[in-house]
């Protein structure tokens, strides 16, 4: 999927996303990052709401299995996004109902600073996002990659198992004509 920021002015850039529907507050918003997506709730005015381990950097302990210290933050889109692209992702609104968008607001902004325990399986980006929207705590990336974990039989509970399941869903959603992009 492809979004990307554009000049509208000098001094003003505009996200949209693929379908050109700009956000708004109360979206869930996917920022691909390659293996896998970043989530966070929009909140207006061009802010995200979004739990992370502040400072992460490649390799660290929290691509694992393990619990690590997260945190919620919240920021300009762009700032989060860089230059990654992104896009509304409302995807479970057939399943769930989704909260008034001033519920999904207030609530993430009331989240912001707070610390929370990150896990990647249990309580990662996507957990936090769908949480706020729907009031259910679900990830579809760890839901996917523990039904191919059964599928394939490896191991889902080691960190090598997690990053070979990862990199093998990835390979398996993404059009052959771009693959070479992933590595």
């Amino acid at each position: 999927m492809c979004c990307n920021s554009y000049q509208k002015t000098i001094d003003v850039k505009v996200f949209l996303s693929c379908d050109d529907k700009k956000p708004q507050p109360g979206d869930l918003i996917e920022i691909s990052r390659g293996l896998y997506a970043h989530w966070a709730v929009y909140v207006g005015d061009d802010f995200v709401v979004h739990f992370g381990v502040p400072d992460l950097s490649p390799g660290s302990k929290a691509v694992s299995s393990q619990t690590v210290e997260g945190r919620v933050m919240k920021e300009k889109l762009e700032s989060v996004a860089g230059k990654d692209k992104w896009q509304v992702k409302n995807s479970l609104d057939g399943k769930y109902k989704p909260r008034l968008a001033k519920e999904i607001v207030k609530d993430a902004l009331a989240s912001v600073g707070k610390a929370r325990k990150y896990n990647l399986k249990e309580s990662n980006c996507e957990h936090f996002a769908n949480e706020m929207r729907y009031g259910v705590a679900v990830s579809q990336q760890v839901v996917l990659t523990t039904n191919m974990a059964d599928m394939t039989g490896l191991p889902k509970s080691s960190p090598c198992g997690i990053i070979i399941l990862l990199l093998y869903v990835c390979i398996l959603i993404t059009p052959p004509q771009q693959r070479s992009l992933l590595f």
